[in-house]
């Protein structure tokens, strides 16, 4: 019944299985085991422990205020190319009706924040008194929260409700269009991050 797995998991959850897993316009099946393995994977460790990381880190390292981010490296020079060619494709994709394919490539992308925020590794940078660490901290801070920003909207049209709470969450505020919102900028810079917050709860989570 999708009323109950609407009741358990979210609306926006189940719309984002039907758009990843099913092509407009053609057959598909269901199976409640691979819309618990999307659930689990895509949107509790990919997307949802990405936001509960930044927020953490923004509360411990940085007040919870966005940083400025200083001048660009190897990662964040391939990380902002990775945004700008997967804003492009995805927003093609939506265009064309291929909404597997662009959910396919904005996941990608929310991959990638989490392997940048490996390879800098913001928690070991704040252990650091050296002056170059801590702007490369906030660089990296900041870095995470404009990615997740273009992320969050890439996600608008499928998941309305959890892509308005990210922006919110990281001091966005609401967006009700593309045109201009998937360009990186600076357009976070010295706004306030909330707490943080748990966006897709285990299923055992959500029957408590």
């Amino acid at each position: 019944n999708p009323l109950d797995l609407i009741g358990k998991f979210g609306a926006d959850a189940f719309r984002y299985f039907l758009m990843r897993e099913m092509n407009v316009g053609q057959d598909s099946d269901f199976s409640l085991d691979l819309f618990e393995t999307r659930y689990t994977s895509d949107l509790g460790n990919d997307l949802g422990n990405l936001i509960s990381r930044l927020l953490n880190m923004g509360k411990r390292y940085c007040q919870s205020i966005v940083p400025a981010a200083g001048p660009d490296e190897d990662f964040e020079v391939q990380l902002k190319a990775l945004a700008a060619s997967t804003a492009d494709e995805v927003l093609n994709l939506y265009e064309g009706m291929q909404f597997h394919i662009g959910l396919e490539k904005t996941f990608n992308f929310i991959r990638a924040i989490n392997r940048y925020a490996e390879q800098r590794a913001p928690w070991k940078l704040a252990k650091s008194q050296q002056e170059a660490d801590k702007i490369l901290l906030n660089t990296t801070l900041a870095n995470m929260a404009e990615a997740v920003r273009i992320a969050a909207v890439l996600l608008l049209p499928i998941m309305p409700t959890v892509s308005g709470k990210v922006l919110n969450l990281i001091g966005a505020g609401a967006v009700e269009n593309f045109e201009g919102r998937t360009k990186w900028s600076n357009c976070l810079e010295g706004k306030t991050m909330a707490q943080q917050e748990i966006l897709f709860p285990r299923p055992q989570e959500n029957q408590a």
